[in-house]
C-alpha cells in the first residue's frame, strides 16, 4: 500500500498483539497492528488531537517487556468510536517508525515475535521452541532437515532465532 504522502510502500505485514501490548506516544494507547515499520492503536481523549506529537514513543507489554525511544513519525490521528455519553472519544492513531538503528531494528523483531500472532510462523520453529516441554529424558532425535532450516535464513523461521529457539 503506497503513501500519497511521500510514496514509501507498506512492505512488512501487520500482526495482532498475542497478549496485551501497548504504546506510550503522548497518551497510553493499546496496540491494534504492528509490523516492521509502524503500529497503529487506540487510546482514551477529548475531540482534538494534540497539536505536537514527540518525535518518539515507548512499545511495552503487561509483563514488563519494553522499547524505549522509537521514532514515531505520525501517520493519523481521528476518532474511533465515542467513550459512553461522556466527553472524552476512543480515538486512533497510526504511527510509522522513523530511522531504525541496527539494535533498535533487532529489539523490534524480537518484541514483535514474542508478543505478537504470526500465523505464517513456521511448525518447524515451534516444534523447535517446545521440543525440550515433550522430549523424553532420553536424548532427543531431532531431524536432520529441520535442523537444517532453523539454521537457514528462511523467513518462516528466521525471527524465531530471537525467541530461544536451540540452534548449533
Amino acid at each position: 500500500m503506497k503513501n500519497p504522502e511521500d510514496g514509501r510502500c507498506g512492505k512488512f505485514p501487520r500482526f495482532t498483539p498475542c497478549q496485551e501490548m501497548y504504546v506510550f506516544h503522548n497518551e497510553v494507547g493499546r496496540v491494534l497492528d504492528i509490523s516492521m515499520d509502524g503500529v497503529s492503536f487506540t487510546y482514551i481523549a477529548g475531540t482534538l488531537p494534540p497539536k505536537e506529537f514527540p518525535p518518539a514513543g515507548t512499545l511495552f507489554t503487561h509483563g514488563g517487556k519494553h522499547i524505549q525511544e522509537i521514532p514515531f513519525e505520525p501517520v493519523s490521528d481521528h476518532v474511533h468510536g465515542r467513550f459512553f455519553s461522556s466527553g472524552y472519544f476512543i480515538r486512533e492513531r497510526r504511527v510509522r517508525f522513523g530511522e531504525l538503528s541496527a539494535d533498535l531494528v533487532k529489539q523490534l523483531e524480537c518484541f514483535i515475535l514474542e508478543n505478537a500472532h504470526i500465523p505464517h510462523l513456521s511448525y518447524d520453529a515451534r516444534y523447535l521452541a517446545y521440543k525440550s516441554v515433550y522430549a523424553s529424558n532420553r536424548a532427543a532425535n531431532f531431524d536432520n532437515t529441520l535442523q537444517k532450516r532453523v539454521l537457514e535464513d528462511n523467513a518462516d523461521v528466521q525471527l524465531a532465532r530471537c525467541s530461544g529457539v536451540p540452534q548449533e
